[in-house]
């Protein structure tokens, strides 16, 4: 997990990324503080994610989004999946997108 070293970027033409999907019916549950994502892929260049293909619209219920963070002393480039109100709702959604994206993680 970057902590709070990570760095939210706006990728120009990102909405590629996702596919569409209608909205969700379930209206959203009240606001946690303390929010928690799913690190679908990362990447070692901004051209790498731009390549990606688009995450798929079964993840439709979800917002996707994109940061830039420092890592080891390099910059990565993730693709993010959220919210999740509790580690352990991410830990198990993490647990079923790995079908898809084998490398998924959590991070707050």
């Amino acid at each position: 997990p970057a902590g709070n070293n990570a760095i939210d970027v706006i990728v120009p033409d990102a909405a590629r990324l996702v596919a569409r999907a209608p909205a969700p019916a379930a209206a959203p549950g009240p606001e946690s503080q303390a929010r928690f994502v799913i690190r679908l892929e990362s990447f070692a260049t901004l051209s790498e994610m731009r390549r990606a293909p688009p995450v798929p619209a079964e993840f439709s219920g979800y917002e996707v989004m994109t940061s830039e963070a420092r890592r080891e002393g390099r910059t990565e480039y993730d693709i993010l999946l959220g919210y999740f109100a509790t580690a352990e709702a991410a830990v198990l959604n993490r647990d079923n997108y790995r079908a898809t994206y084998e490398l998924a993680s959590n991070c707050r």
